[in-house]
């Protein structure tokens, strides 16, 4: 019986893998920890990595990545992911283990990347790499040197947007190295118009954290083009949250009340259904059934905080 339900489960996961990736991802992850079975463990985690690469989830995979069975498949998806041939994306993974390992940043991995001139996404997937192997610091592979001068290119203005990104949590620093670049990369930013999107949001971002709700609007507003989606979606979401967390409910689900969603954008999910139990369009039950689901753990600490206290509140009010 015990095989039975073993397989049942699994099938499960891989049942959800079209119409929820992320549910299916976390279910086999759990199926991998928990079966008893080496041969269904076995047939799992190769599900598992698959799924993680079908969905471009590369940090996600790193660590199966390193596995003898999966090392040459997974330098092979970083090569073409990111443009790199097969010796760079080797390289690129020893460092980012070596640093996993050591839990620091390695004075080699910094060298490998700025020595190769490398983009913007290798440097976020190496970031987003070691933050999920609990390294802190991991943010500081930027070096403050890249405020050094005008931005020579899209590449050292689009690591410039980065640095700021990560370090939004000093909102006046963060403002002032906007109004940096608005003045000293005017002309740059001006020819790119992903890379100006990317400005604009971040004015939005740090304007909602210092409480300006009209000004974030407007940057929010200024997002206008194809080139300009995905951060008009973004901004859209952010105030959204900002207004959810000032228990201005009605105002954030009319923001997100028609967005088209995607399986794969937990976050947005689990926030569009917070909203809605908090308006008293869905009942509560419907949420606390989310938050039962494996991948719950994978949505961002910040909207799992406001989903449970939506959920407190609903609670305390039947009670």
């Amino acid at each position: 019986m015990a095989g039975i339900a073993a397989a049942s489960a699994h099938a499960k996961a891989l049942a959800l893998r079209e119409r929820d990736p992320i549910e299916a991802e976390a279910l086999l992850a759990r199926f991998v920890k928990e079966t008893g079975s080496d041969k269904l463990r076995r047939a799992a985690r190769y599900d598992l990595f698959y799924l993680r690469l079908s969905n471009n989830r590369l940090v996600e995979a790193f660590g199966q990545g390193l596995s003898d069975s999966f090392r040459r498949k997974y330098r092979e998806a970083v090569s073409m992911r990111f443009n790199l041939t097969p010796k760079q994306a080797s390289r690129l993974i020893g460092r980012l283990e070596k640093a996993c390992g050591e839990k620091e940043i390695s004075d080699s991995l910094g060298a490998f990347l700025s020595s190769g001139q490398y983009g913007a996404a290798v440097y976020e997937f190496a970031i987003r790499t070691m933050q999920n192997c609990q390294i802190e610091s991991a943010a500081e592979i930027l070096s403050p040197e890249i405020w050094a001068a005008k931005a020579a290119s899209e590449r050292r203005l689009a690591l410039k947007l980065m640095k700021i990104r990560y370090s939004l949590d000093d909102a006046v620093l963060a403002t002032e190295q906007l109004a940096n670049i608005a003045t000293v990369d005017a002309e740059l930013l001006a020819a790119t118009p992903v890379l100006s999107a990317q400005h604009i949001l971040l004015q939005a971002r740090v304007a909602l954290a210092q409480g300006d709700l009209s000004l974030a609007d407007s940057h929010c507003k200024a997002l206008v083009g194809r080139h300009a989606k995905s951060q008009r979606e973004a901004c859209r979401f952010l105030t959204a949250f900002h207004l959810a967390e000032n228990e201005q409910f009605t105002e954030a689900y009319k923001l997100l009340q028609a967005v088209e969603i995607a399986p794969s954008q937990i976050d947005y999910r689990l926030m569009r259904l917070t909203l809605a139990v908090a308006v008293k369009r869905v009942g509560v039950s419907k949420l606390q059934k989310f938050t039962r689901r494996a991948s719950y753990r994978y949505s961002a600490a910040s909207v799992r905080a406001l989903a449970e206290k939506v959920i407190a509140g609903e609670n305390k009010t039947q009670n």
